[in-house]
């Protein structure tokens, strides 16, 4: 069992192209049964100040939890007029 607040102190990248996508900042539950669907990632590109989610992760794209990082094998971009998914 890993605590949220530890996650959140974990930067995640892509394993195939390198991408660093970013920190977590939230997540998104089923709240029917309780389940952890995905993490969501802010932009953090420099004097953006927007909290808005830039990156989507399923729980399920997580190839490795390490004590520093987070390795994932896909990603959503959420940016407006550019949805879609990246598969590294």
């Amino acid at each position: 069992m890993i605590r949220f607040s530890l996650l959140c102190g974990k930067e995640v990248i892509c394993v195939k192209d390198g991408a660093r996508l970013g920190y977590i900042n939230d997540l998104e539950f089923d709240p029917a049964c309780g389940q952890i669907i995905a993490f969501l990632l802010p932009d953090n590109r420099a004097f953006n100040f927007s909290r808005k989610p830039r990156f989507r992760v399923r729980f399920e794209d997580i190839d490795r939890l390490s004590p520093d990082l987070i390795l994932v094998c896909r990603y959503e971009c959420l940016e407006e007029g550019k949805k879609r998914k990246k598969d590294c």
